[in-house]
């Protein structure tokens, strides 16, 4: 049968609200509104009545901008006061002025404009660049100082300073690179963050350069957002604590002085709080009894995660891009594998990893229940095992190689007595094996009733059900995972679908279905 798909995804043109502190979702915004997907958005602060508006732009060719309220309130749908086209190009940021809920700045390319909103009605004044002044590319971000005057940041590493509608100081290469980010301080003091060269560059409030605070370390990329943790001044000396957004998804916390009489600059501190992948994630790696677990992306990163605390716990940066990510069972291993073609077995105590070459790209690895294998599979259409010694996972040895596809092999399972795997490629094809002499399993007899310890391989007989073959338009199911009586089925339309375990009628109706999130 042909499981073929167009892997068409469908556009989400919407904004989501969010409750902070339970994270649950309030409300959906937009929906049906938006000609095209939303590039940035901003709350204001509280008006007279302790309401709040939220500004939403998309990224239309002629982006438009919106105002909203009613978003705060369970039983009340969002209501849009007013909207208006926000610029002929594109908009890469909004902000309401944060002392008045009626007035914000959007910017973007060659452009930065401000709004004024009386009711429902939306009034723009463009910004105006002198004949002196050269025109940026890109107005990339906007903030407003004690004195109401815009600072804005642009991508030839320039801070301007706007009165009105007009630029009445330019503060040249005050980065490298574009300037991503403006915090102002409560003596009216500011730091700008660089992308390029990861710079925090501090100024005073009469808009004249002390220095620069700090350089974020290189593992830590550029500087995305600033946002201001304390800020003090004792005995004329000014301290700046402030959370970092970086480019490589980390957070990190920087603390640094500056003394009023001499504008030195001492850096104090560069802690990192959250790491985070920067490309693709494409493995994952939980445990059953620990809060521990695994993701590898294609940045190299192989990070380890409390689920608890919401933190790293190690990091190891690797050679090339990790595709895919396993956890021994007892959860004392780990288990890589790149698009190099290279395996990494490593412990999760020390982070300690040996590496063997494979020669063409991994997909998928997988131990077995009773941690004495490992399973690994790829682009050469095979799958490798090897088998660990007593003495630790240093220590691998290769004892069988299963041939019988004919093409990636994309998902392995091993059954829970750890005596045979089953395997599924590119292509569809489901096959079984045993482990331990490479050899392809055919007797139906002994596969058919196996239990198996986990459910990666996304066709099975027990899932055959969630594949919809009289729908045409289906998408490729990607990924499977099992728990208990359920079936996690994850698809290229961003779709996951939840059905009854086993699921073993083709759902034509849907008749295996019991959720779609």
């Amino acid at each position: 049968m042909s499981l073929k798909s167009k892997n068409q995804i469908p556009k989400f043109l919407f904004s989501q609200i969010w409750n902070y502190q339970t994270l649950e979702p309030v409300h959906i915004l937009g929906s049906g509104e938006f000609t095209n997907k939303v590039t940035c958005l901003a709350f204001s602060i509280l008006d007279e009545a302790g309401s709040s508006k939220l500004v939403v732009v998309d990224g239309a060719e002629q982006p438009n901008i919106s105002v909203w309220t009613d978003f705060d309130k369970q039983q009340i749908a969002p209501r849009m006061i007013t909207q208006s086209t926000a610029s002929s190009d594109k908009v890469l940021s909004v902000k309401f002025y944060d002392k008045r809920h009626n007035i914000l700045v959007t910017c973007g390319k060659t452009h930065l404009n401000i709004w004024s909103m009386e009711g429902d009605i939306l009034m723009r004044r463009q910004g105006l660049f002198t004949k002196k002044i050269q025109k940026p590319k890109y107005v990339i971000t906007t903030t407003f100082a004690g004195s109401g005057e815009i600072i804005s940041g642009d991508s030839d590493g320039n801070v301007m300073v706007w009165r009105s509608v007009k630029v009445v100081r330019v503060l040249k290469g005050a980065h490298t690179g574009p300037v991503s980010d403006i915090c102002v301080m409560d003596d009216g003091s500011f730091v700008s963050g660089g992308v390029s060269d990861g710079a925090l560059v501090v100024f005073d409030a009469n808009y004249d350069l002390i220095g620069v605070g700090a350089t974020l370390p290189e593992q830590f990329g550029g500087v995305r957002r600033i946002i201001r943790k304390e800020f003090s001044v004792e005995n004329d000396v000014r301290k700046y604590h402030l959370y970092v957004g970086t480019t490589t998804n980390s957070i990190v916390e920087v603390l640094f002085k500056v003394n009023s009489d001499s504008t030195d600059v001492a850096e104090l501190e560069v802690d990192r709080l959250v790491l985070g992948h920067y490309q693709d994630v494409w493995g994952v790696a939980t445990h059953l009894t620990s809060s521990k677990f695994i993701t590898c992306g294609h940045d190299g990163n192989v990070i380890c995660w409390d689920g608890i605390a919401h933190t790293d716990l190690w990091v190891v940066q690797l050679n090339g891009k990790a595709q895919c990510v396993a956890m021994s069972p007892d959860g004392l291993a780990y288990a890589v594998g790149t698009l190099g073609g290279v395996l990494h077995v490593g412990k999760m105590e020390t982070k300690e990893h040996v590496i063997q070459s494979l020669g063409k790209p991994l997909e998928t690895v997988s131990f077995s229940p009773n941690g004495e294998y490992l399973a690994v599979g790829g682009h050469d259409m095979k799958i490798h095992v090897f088998r660990f010694e007593k003495d630790g996972y240093e220590d691998h040895v290769k004892v069988a190689e299963c041939s019988g596809h004919q093409s990636i092999v994309k998902n392995i399972d091993w059954s829970s007595n750890s005596l045979y795997l089953r395997s599924n490629s590119a292509d569809l094809d489901l096959l079984f094996w045993n482990p331990v002499t490479g050899d392809r399993v055919t007797d139906k007899d002994l596969v058919e009733d196996l239990d198996w310890a986990s459910h990666s391989c996304v066709l099975t007989f027990e899932s055959i059900g969630i594949w919809n073959t009289s729908d045409k338009e289906k998408t490729d199911i990607n990924a499977v995972a099992r728990s208990g009586e359920l079936l996690a089925a994850a698809e290229d339309d961003g779709h996951v679908h939840l059905y009854s375990y086993p699921s073993t009628q083709v759902s034509n109706a849907g008749l295996s279905m019991v959720s779609s999130l």
